[in-house]
């Protein structure tokens, strides 16, 4: 959070106390609707500076982890005492991450949910098959409902997908509804 004081105390005492305490700017009353923006303007350009600097570090983690297995398809991390699959890859430049719940593309990172991680499970396991709305519920959730009833319950859930799979160029084409029976992915 970037902090701005504004403040009518003229001390220096006060300035350097909210600077020290991690306040992005300090402006003393009066003053001008100017000052007032450029604060702001410098508080963004600051805070985007840092949210950029995050992503180079979440993207150079993800780089090192990719270099210190090339030789291998998967990825495993070790978990007390057991290997677990951290990354599946989608295609050469689009993996997921299933520690970070994200899809990783180039230098875009897509946070998802769990429902949204499952169900892209459901469709990288199975892809280019089509798959009914009654296929996907019994194999995301492990119940067998009616097929209007699943319908009902993957529409919104699928779209929400599709939403977050939007950011990645050529995502959003991925799934493809099937007119009536489910839908097919394709990759």
């Amino acid at each position: 959070m970037q902090l701005i004081v504004l403040s009518s105390d003229k001390s220096f005492d006060s300035a350097i106390k909210a600077l020290r305490s991690r306040a992005t700017d300090y402006i003393q009353k009066p003053c001008k609707d100017e000052e007032i923006m450029g604060a702001i303007r410098r508080a963004l350009e600051q805070r985007t500076k840092q949210l950029r600097r995050s992503q180079y570090y979440d993207q150079m983690d993800y780089l090192w982890t990719r270099i210190k297995y090339l030789d291998t398809d998967e990825i495993y991390e070790d978990v007390g005492g057991e290997l677990k699959e951290r990354f599946f890859s989608i295609n050469q430049s689009t993996m997921v991450d299933l520690e970070q719940q994200a899809i990783i593309h180039d230098d875009k990172t897509v946070p998802l949910t769990q429902g949204d991680l499952e169900l892209l499970f459901v469709f990288l396991n199975n892809p280019r098959q089509i798959l009914s709305f009654k296929d996907i519920m019994l194999t995301k959730d492990n119940v067998d409902l009616p097929a209007k009833e699943a319908q009902s319950k993957l529409r919104p859930m699928i779209y929400r997908l599709r939403l977050r799979l939007s950011h990645i160029p050529g995502a959003e084409e991925w799934i493809e509804s099937v007119r009536g029976t489910g839908y097919i992915f394709n990759i």
